[in-house]
């Protein structure tokens, strides 16, 4: 493993580490596939999981508001993606009430992902902004919305997130708009 690493791969692992479906194992193993020698090892990783101890997230836990519904639809849905292996913490329900509220139109695993991208930099007292800025930008909204960001990203007007990936059905019609 290399002494330092590059911020390319950083990104790659957040990625992996927020979709919560890999273990550390699995992602040292992919990302040694991706990035040869240069890919972090699996102390690296373990260090940079979150250490999101809060206990699950119940209805108990609740609002009694519409947060309380978008949660569950979201656990209902991580639930269904991960085959049951993984649910929804305390400490994500609250992110996932926050990017739900604030985009409404995002599908629930995607804000899943947003929200754990977020509790990971909450953990380690990064910046949020570019967090915050794709999704005032909505690219998952419409192939006009994700141009819009994609421009501003190239243009240099705001910032490209430093793990989140679009989805194959955005990337594939920005290709298409951009040929």
């Amino acid at each position: 493993m290399p002494a330092t690493i590059r911020d390319d791969i950083k990104k790659r692992a957040d990625e992996l580490i927020a979709e919560k479906r890999w273990t550390n194992q699995q992602i040292e193993r992919l990302l040694g596939e991706e990035f040869g020698d240069s890919a972090p090892s699996l102390s690296w990783l373990q260090h940079r999981r979150p250490k999101d101890g809060s206990a699950l997230w119940s209805l108990a836990d609740g609002r009694g508001d519409e947060s309380d519904r978008l949660i569950l639809e979201t656990k209902r849905v991580v639930l269904e993606k991960t085959e049951g292996r993984e649910s929804v913490s305390i400490a994500e329900a609250q992110w996932i009430a926050r990017v739900r509220s604030a985009a409404p139109s995002m599908e629930p695993y995607t804000a899943f992902t947003v929200a754990r991208l977020y509790l990971m930099r909450e953990g380690r007292g990064e910046d949020m902004h570019d967090l915050d800025v794709m999704l005032a930008y909505r690219p998952w909204k419409s192939v006009e919305d994700a141009l819009e960001w994609v421009r501003a990203v190239e243009s240099g007007v705001v910032p490209w997130p430093r793990a989140y990936t679009a989805t194959d059905e955005t990337a594939a019609a920005i290709s298409e708009e951009g040929e």
